[in-house]
Order: structure tokens, then C-alpha cells, then sequence
């Protein structure tokens, strides 16, 4: 438990840390302009991390292995990340490769902290 606590904090802290980066990159380079929707990207990792917690007390209040809850957490976040990034394209449209651009990388900086943090449980169960 320690451990995911551990986990949430520093996740939230990459999030934050990104977002921060977001927004020196746009003072610094004028010209990129930063579209105010592009700061629903961390907020919605932010969500993720209250979906993955969820589904995370709701495999452990069963019972249920950690295992589990990986296989059920990768294909929700899949499928929030695509009706999230529809809906972007779908309703705003503006800066589209502006977005995808940010959620790409706020995508894959957090994709690399969970991948680590689930191989060193992995290591540590076995």
C-alpha cells in the first residue's frame, strides 16, 4: 500500500511536471501558441489516475490478484484514451497537431513511469 501511495504522488508529480514544461515551452517559443484545451491533458491523466485507482481498491476489496487488475486497467485506459482523443477531434478541432502532439508525450513519459513501477511489483511478487 506504501508503495502504490508512493506511485500515485510521483505520478501526479510527472503529470504536474509535464504540464509545467507545457507552459515554459509556450512563454518561450511565442510563436507555438498554446491552446487553452491543451491543458485538458493533464487533467485527463489526472482522471486516469483516479480510474486506476478505483478499479485498483476494487480488484483488492475482492480479493483478487494484481494481476487482474492490470489486465482489466490497460484496455479501460485504451478505450478512455480514444473516446478522449475523439471527442478532442470531434468538438474542438482547433491546434489538432498541437494536441496530439502533447498528449503524445504526457502519453508516453507516464506510459514508461507505470510500465516501471508494474515490472518492479512484478519482480518483487515472484
Amino acid at each position: 500500500m506504501k508503495q502504490y501511495k508512493r506511485f500515485v504522488i510521483n505520478y501526479l508529480n510527472i503529470d504536474c511536471q509535464l504540464a509545467v514544461i507545457m507552459v515554459i515551452v509556450g512563454y518561450l517559443f511565442p510563436r507555438i501558441q498554446l491552446q487553452i484545451q491543451l491543458f485538458s491533458v493533464p487533467l485527463f491523466f489526472a482522471v486516469l489516475l483516479a480510474v486506476m485507482s478505483l478499479i485498483r481498491s476494487i480488484v483488492i476489496k475482492k480479493g483478487k490478484s494484481l494481476q487482474l487488475f492490470l489486465m482489466i486497467y490497460r484496455p479501460v485506459k485504451i478505450m478512455l484514451t480514444l473516446a478522449f482523443l475523439l471527442l478532442y477531434m470531434f468538438l474542438v478541432r482547433e491546434a489538432l497537431i498541437q494536441f496530439v502532439v502533447v498528449f503524445a508525450v504526457f502519453y508516453l513519459a507516464l506510459l514508461v513511469y507505470e510500465t516501471r513501477y508494474f515490472v518492479k511489483y512484478e519482480a518483487k511478487s515472484e
